[in-house]
């Protein structure tokens, strides 16, 4: 759960509503968002409180996980849409985030590659 939270700290729900208005498509389903809204309104701390709150008759946990996992890579794949760059951030902080964005493409790109071209 502190990975969630962290994750809905950097993505808010602000700079979600920028990213819709930039044309971007916010594609998750209602429990999805649901656990979203929860975690950023800080309703619940702990997987236990979100599941008993999203899942209040199940005795499984499997759905609970099955939207956290969907929530967790819903929100890794925004940090990549959504602008890091906040004016408050100095300039390392810029460049720090702006490496390591492109580090994480190369290694993408390197992943797709045929074994045979593989330099690195």
């Amino acid at each position: 759960m502190q990975e969630l939270r962290e994750l809905v700290s950097i993505i808010t729900k602000g700079k979600l509503k920028a990213l819709e208005r930039q044309g971007g498509i916010l594609r998750w389903d209602a429990k999805t968002q649901a656990l979203y809204q929860l975690v950023a309104e800080g309703k619940v701390t702990t997987d236990e409180e979100a599941r008993s709150v999203l899942f209040p008759k199940e005795k499984s946990v499997t759905p609970y996980n099955r939207v956290k996992t969907q929530l967790k890579t819903f929100l890794l794949d925004k940090l990549f849409e959504i602008e890091l760059i906040e004016p408050h951030y100095h300039a390392r902080q810029r460049a720090y985030f702006e490496c390591y964005k492109q580090w994480a493409a190369i290694k993408i790109m390197q992943g797709k590659m045929p074994a045979t071209c593989r330099l690195l």
